[in-house]
């Protein structure tokens, strides 16, 4: 079932509701730090730095944990394949509450993470690695309480993956993080050699950013396939 969960969580790209969600992630990874760039502006303002600087630094993972929320939230029913479509309106708007809660406690999760040695260089260093462990945690935490929400029926603790499933799952949506790094890094590299004029930073880091992200997520889709896989 394992095997089965990451080659139908790839499948589930295909489904245009998985897909919006991705895009609303991955833009707002690049929303924040263009936002603090442009708060800091092209002067050397000290004031200016450090708003732009923190704004980046605690805006940005607020908000991706409140996006990748949303994205749980919204998408649910095609995540775990029983339905389609987004999460009902009428259903999302009363579990505002505990989305809230769970991007929250995902959010303190990753600081958490982000001080212990070695382990918070990874999560750190590389674009997305925190997404994955924020959707896991957060599609943990919601996932029953929405399900029943949508279905009327409770979902079984036995559909749910294990610790070491969920851990297998963020390996492999790091080791796509690293893969998204790498590429980026080369792609750089190969247009610099091309055009020594050129300055690929600044698209380069967005491209990192914005790909990282939807890395991230792919551990979140395995998770609801496997979820879906118990039920067959």
């Amino acid at each position: 079932m394992f095997w089965r969960s990451i080659v139908e969580g790839l499948g589930s790209l295909l489904d245009w509701h998985i897909l919006v969600g991705i895009f609303g992630v991955a833009a707002t990874s690049l929303i924040v730090p263009a936002f603090g760039g442009f708060l800091m502006g092209k002067g050397d303002s000290a004031s200016r730095n450090a708003t732009g600087c923190l704004t980046t630094m605690l805006g940005g993972p607020l908000a991706q944990g409140c996006a990748i929320a949303l994205f749980v939230l919204f998408c649910l029913p095609s995540l775990i394949g029983r339905g389609a479509g987004f999460t009902p309106l009428g259903i999302a708007s009363l579990l505002w509450t505990r989305v809230l809660i769970a991007a929250g406690l995902a959010l303190l999760a990753v600081v958490f993470l982000a001080i212990v040695p070695v382990v918070g260089q990874l999560v750190a260093a590389t674009p997305g690695v925190t997404v994955a462990i924020q959707g896991i945690l957060v599609l943990r935490m919601l996932s029953a309480t929405l399900f029943t929400a949508i279905n009327q029926t409770e979902i079984p603790d036995a559909a749910l993956p294990g610790l070491w499933t969920c851990i297998a799952f963020i390996a492999l949506g790091t080791v796509a993080c690293y893969c998204v790094t790498l590429g980026s890094a080369l792609l750089a590299t190969l247009v610099q050699a091309k055009r020594p004029s050129t300055d690929t930073g600044g698209a380069m880091l967005m491209v990192g950013l914005a790909g990282g992200s939807i890395a991230g997520l792919l551990p979140v889709l395995m998770y609801g396939r496997y979820v879906a896989a118990s039920f067959h």
